[in-house]
């Protein structure tokens, strides 16, 4: 059995969620950073 472990230089707490929605409060570690990628926006959930 492998275990996966994921170690990133953020966290984050729910605010709020509903059915269709969550709101999360990111908070980057001392001294690390987010990734500079980016992803292209899927155009189908932006219009309809």
């Amino acid at each position: 059995m492998t275990l996966e472990h994921d170690e990133r230089p953020w966290g984050y707490t729910v605010l709020d969620e509903g059915a269709d929605y969550k709101v999360k409060r990111i908070t980057v570690h001392a001294g690390k950073r987010l990734s500079y990628q980016r992803h292209a926006p899927d155009f189908g959930a932006l219009h309809g």
